[in-house]
């Protein structure tokens, strides 16, 4: 029986060393290898995203054409939604440079007529400027110059470019 015991008792250590060896690599497993599997995880679930979101990452990639905004165009684009000239906004950025330096020139309100002859002052410039709404009319005088009258929509609009542009100017570092 002596033998019978001792070895009853060795086969029941060499079964208590397995188990240990078991709970050993488990835990060296679950010590080494569970952030190499949560960073594997982690990135299926974001090629999981980025696949079922290419649709709508391409027509965001389509549109960089619009990246371009900065916080003066945004600031010049969200005033003019709310003070409702942003179809004028859309057509001045659709006329050339002169015609844009011609309104930024007359495009304000004033108490007194202001005379300007400049380079831009022409009969089709003027006329671009009464065509998008920003002049309610302009007249040729007898002299070659010109008189114009500005809308109420076209000062909106100056209103709120001058303002930013002074605004971006005093910023400026």
């Amino acid at each position: 029986m002596p033998d019978n015991e001792t070895e009853a008792l060795l086969s029941e250590s060499e079964k208590k060393s397995g188990n240990s060896i078991k709970r050993d690599v488990l835990l060296a497993l679950i010590e080494h290898a569970s952030r190499p599997l949560a960073s594997v995880f982690i990135g299926l679930i974001v090629l999981m995203f980025f696949f079922f979101a290419k649709d709508h990452l391409i027509d965001l990639l389509g549109k960089t054409d619009s990246v371009k905004l900065g916080s003066f165009e945004l600031k010049i684009r969200e005033e003019a939604d709310s003070k409702g000239v942003s179809r004028e906004l859309r057509e001045l950025q659709g006329l050339n440079k002169q015609q844009i330096q011609l309104f930024l020139i007359i495009g304000k309100v004033r108490q007194e007529h202001i005379t300007y002859g400049g380079e831009e002052v022409t009969e089709k410039n003027l006329y671009a400027l009464q065509d998008v709404g920003l002049l309610q009319s302009y007249t040729k005088r007898e002299d070659g110059g010109f008189d114009w009258i500005v809308s109420q929509k076209g000062d909106e609009l100056h209103d709120i470019i001058f303002k930013n542009v002074v605004m971006e100017i005093s910023q400026a570092d």
